[in-house]
């Protein structure tokens, strides 16, 4: 079985379409709870949205669309993707559906594993490519990929995602992060963005947030795209998200969970989840358990 998981499963799947929308999310407690996913979507579509943590993801089958930053591409079959902390950004299946499996390091694995390599103090790791055509890598998340998903023992476990990580940030990452390189306006973007983070329950209108900046509604709408590339409702919302994301990982009850990101019932909390995570909040918080 060991031997099988080091072949990359996208070089065996057989040539014919994804037909369901089905997604196993799951964590793993001994690697810091690193959360893991296997999904196969024929027809879901992602809302744009962001994450806290980085996204690490290998195409089985089909194709996946990318879009970020106004600029789209194809993701095919055999294609390593990586996704930046906070990069906004949404995807569809292609026509023939899409397979794919993906982790979600944490900003400070991230960082300690950049730090480990250069023994020294390090910035966040920044990839400027969102996509890899390496067979090396490829080899290195299937592998990891599968013992993830079978019965690794927990030093094979740590020993693969140390190696596989440790080649993805010697070989592709800037290595200073720029996801804050936002211009003029960044202290006030910032302000706005802190308070809404610190009232995520609450009906805030545009016009409080613009007078809180200092300017008017218009303008601070312009900032938001300029520099983070949504909207301040789009903002909030996957702060919402990622908080309720936090909430379900400690057991926190769906309904309160829901309440307190400021979600006006279940079903409306429902909704965004999935079409940001992939899968309802009670699937998310049953990966948990």
């Amino acid at each position: 079985m060991a031997e099988q998981a080091t072949v990359p499963q996208s070089a065996a799947a057989p040539q014919h379409a994804v037909n369901d929308n089905s997604s196993r999310i799951w964590v793993l407690p001994e690697l810091g709870n690193l959360e893991c996913m296997h999904t196969r979507f024929r027809t879901h579509c992602f809302a744009p949205h962001t994450h806290d943590t980085f996204v690490l993801g290998h195409i089985i089958q089909g194709s996946q669309n990318y879009r970020n930053k106004g600029e789209e591409r194809v993701w095919g079959k055999g294609t390593t993707l990586v996704i930046n902390p906070d990069d906004l950004h949404d995807c569809r299946p292609g026509e023939e559906g899409s397979e794919y499996r993906t982790i979600y390091p944490s900003q400070v694995l991230m960082r300690q594993i950049a730090e480990e390599i250069g023994e020294r103090p390090a910035g966040l790791p920044y990839f400027k490519m969102p996509q890899f055509e390496d067979e090396a890598l490829c080899r290195l998340f299937c592998r990891l990929h599968g013992l993830f998903e079978g019965d690794g023992e927990r030093l094979e476990r740590e020993t693969g995602l140390r190696e596989m990580l440790g080649y993805l940030i010697r070989r592709y990452a800037d290595g200073r992060d720029q996801m804050r390189s936002i211009g003029d306006d960044r202290d006030l973007v910032r302000k706005v963005c802190d308070f809404m983070n610190d009232n995520l329950a609450e009906d805030i209108g545009l016009e409080e947030l613009a007078a809180l900046a200092g300017m008017n509604q218009f303008r601070l709408i312009r900032a938001f795209r300029k520099h983070l590339g949504i909207s301040p409702h789009a903002y909030r919302m996957n702060r919402r998200i990622n908080e309720a994301k936090s909430m379900l990982t400690k057991g926190t009850d769906l309904a309160e969970a829901a309440i307190s990101c400021g979600f006006y019932d279940q079903a409306h909390f429902t909704k965004n989840f999935k079409r940001a995570i992939g899968v309802t909040p009670k699937c998310y918080q049953r990966a948990f358990d």
